[in-house]
């Protein structure tokens, strides 16, 4: 130790020694410091953070072209976030929201407040309330039915594209349950029999039973297929196609 202060003591005036000196003092509390932010959280204006940075106040992002997932990036309009694929807007432009129309998040449910909006998927100037540009798919299940009928107030799965299989003789159908105002069904007899589809039979409920086209049985022939849509006003099914 006294070594080393006589030979600070006779190198002190020499520029070239101190320059070196100051250096590496530098670099030492540099790395000094960055061990103890790689070891601690780092508080603005925060005496004790909560997180690798933490902020009382505000921070300034700007805008970046580097695709780096997690990245966080403010475009001129909106707030984006890069999820390793794309961009995707992190916020909603509320100068073209007004109260009476913006979606709402109603948990199981999000819908537009206002029955003159419009939906475009894969267009920007819908001119219905759901405007597609582009195909369209129903998902199906098939429906297995228990021995040979007739069938009342037969309970389908919750989907528009029903195949029905099982039937080994002609079988008849009488009504479907769970009708609402709109749902629109697709049968598929996917049998090697005929369906028959009563009409107005009362063999079902009222609110399940179906009406035919001329007011009379139709039926609907091996691998045949017919729609029915529900009439909310006169609670009943109505065949349109077969």
């Amino acid at each position: 130790m006294i070594f080393y202060n006589v030979f600070l003591l006779f190198n002190f005036k020499n520029p070239k020694f101190m320059k070196k000196l100051t250096l590496s003092m530098a670099v030492m509390a540099l790395i000094f410091f960055s061990f103890s932010i790689n070891a601690q959280n780092v508080g603005i204006d925060v005496e004790t953070p909560q997180q690798k940075l933490d902020v009382n106040g505000g921070i300034r992002i700007g805008n970046t072209d580097v695709p780096l997932a997690g990245t966080i990036r403010w475009n001129g309009n909106h707030f984006e976030g890069f999820n390793g694929d794309t961009w995707i807007i992190l916020d909603i432009d509320q100068s073209t929201l007004s109260t009476d129309n913006a979606w709402v998040d109603d948990g199981s449910v999000v819908y537009l407040q206002d029955t003159t909006d419009k939906v475009g998927i894969g267009i920007t100037d819908p001119v219905a309330n759901l405007d597609i540009y582009g195909t369209q798919a129903i998902r199906s299940a098939d429906m297995a039915l228990t021995g040979n009928g007739p069938f009342h107030d037969l309970t389908v799965p919750d989907m528009s594209f029903i195949r029905i299989t099982g039937p080994t003789v002609d079988f008849d159908l009488t009504g479907v349950a769970g009708g609402y105002d709109g749902r629109i069904l697709i049968l598929f007899n996917d049998t090697n029999r005929k369906l028959r589809i009563r009409h107005s039979d009362n063999n079902s409920l009222p609110e399940n039973q179906i009406r035919c086209r001329n007011m009379s049985d139709n039926d609907i022939e091996k691998n045949g297929a017919c729609t029915l849509i529900y009439h909310g006003g006169i609670q009943n099914w109505v065949l349109l196609a077969e």
